[in-house]
């Protein structure tokens, strides 16, 4: 069974900041020799494909928020015995000129210095990045509780959405507007751009023109980013007018991600590690076994079929980037998401179906779950 987990946030939050960051560059300094010293900063990156790698690893290291370390700074990181120091240098004398309370950096023992108060300097490289990465599939219990903020946040979203959903030649920009107002007046950003893709235009997996009219069904995936960085990724969809095929098609969908779930607690029950290549098979298992329910009988049902209707990954970690750092293993303390979907794309499907599937476009369920320290799957979304 799926464990109701309850995030349970201390009074003394900023003592449990302090705690799981020190604890954290523990973690860090016995990755390194002593003495090795690390500089990172996107102002000195001209590849974008390492410019997101290289600010996770920041705010990981130092758990600041994004507004504490702009683009223009870079942080130093000395390797020392069971510890690191860190040191922050900015273009002012205060972080990212916004004069904020440097209370905390003082509690974390990281130091401040203007940019030009220093002269030596070398770019992190990929083996730092990937050293640090293998921490940062593992969530501490602070780590755990900015994900749930953006969860909330996201909850927050699509309640409001769900509210307007009968009104009248509604567009899915009213969707994509009443989401990202939701986040904004209360300080979060956006963890990538809404998808509301109403009826066909829920067949494009990435879909995010968000700009037609809504006439029977809508398919969100939106995620809020808390001030933090940290992120959120849940997928609904939702009937607006009675559709008979869209139950089925959404009972298809729900029982693939019920079968996953069921992998994942059974594995754990065993002792092992859940595998998301092994995950995916389940949830292509399934469909071969459900789909003859919405296809036309003459349809021998194989892999071949399910990967016509079914075209992306069942999940990935979440953390600082929505489609977190790669790997193939679900251990205790990962965050990631089960997102199984059927998609009715009329430019991908050789074969006769049910032309109404077409109107249906396409279904996506998603929640995000955590592995507990005690083996036990719990997922963070159900509420949504």
């Amino acid at each position: 069974m799926i464990t109701n987990y309850t995030i349970s946030i201390p009074t003394d939050i900023e003592n449990l900041y302090v705690e799981c960051y020190k604890e954290r560059c523990i973690n860090i300094s016995k990755l390194f020799k002593e003495g090795d010293i690390f500089f990172f900063s996107t102002d000195w990156i001209n590849n974008d494909f390492q410019k997101n790698l290289v600010n996770p690893v920041v705010l990981y290291i130092t758990m600041l928020p994004n507004i504490f370390f702009s683009p223009n700074s870079f942080l130093k990181v000395l390797i020392l015995q069971n510890n690191i120091e860190l040191t922050i240098y900015t273009e002012y004398d205060t972080i990212s000129g916004l004069n904020h309370d440097t209370t905390i950096l003082h509690k974390l023992n990281i130091n401040l210095e203007k940019k030009n108060n220093f002269d030596d300097y070398k770019l992190a490289d990929r083996n730092i990045i990937d050293k640090i990465n293998s921490l940062r599939i593992r969530k501490d219990i602070w780590e755990l509780i900015q994900i749930n903020d953006a969860i909330e946040k996201t909850f927050s979203g699509f309640e409001a959405i769900r509210s307007i959903l009968n009104i009248k030649n509604l567009n899915e920009t009213n969707l994509e507007a009443i989401f990202m107002k939701t986040l904004l007046d209360d300080g979060f950003g956006i963890a990538y751009l809404p998808i509301c893709a109403g009826d066909s235009n829920g067949a494009f997996i990435h879909y995010s023109k968000n700009n037609s009219i809504i006439h029977n069904n809508v398919l969100l995936d939106c995620g809020a980013r808390n001030p933090y960085g940290y992120c959120a990724d849940i997928s609904r969809s939702y009937k607006i007018s009675d559709n008979v095929l869209f139950e089925k098609v959404y009972d298809i969908v729900m029982k693939s991600k019920k079968a996953c779930e069921k992998y994942i607690v059974t594995t754990l029950q065993n002792g092992e590690i859940p595998k998301f290549n092994i995950l995916n098979q389940v949830c292509i298992n399934k469909y071969k076994e459900l789909l003859h329910e919405i296809l036309p009988s003459n349809i021998q049902i194989d892999e071949n079929i399910v990967n016509i209707f079914y075209t992306h990954y069942i999940g990935h970690h979440v953390g600082l980037i929505v489609h977190d750092v790669f790997s193939d293993k679900i251990i205790p303390g990962s965050v990631f998401t089960i997102e199984p979907g059927l998609y009715f794309n009329k430019d991908n499907i050789q074969i006769d179906i049910n032309p109404e599937l077409l109107k249906i476009g396409g279904i996506r369920i998603e929640d995000m779950y955590y592995i507990t320290p005690q083996m036990k799957l719990a997922c963070l979304s159900s509420y949504i």
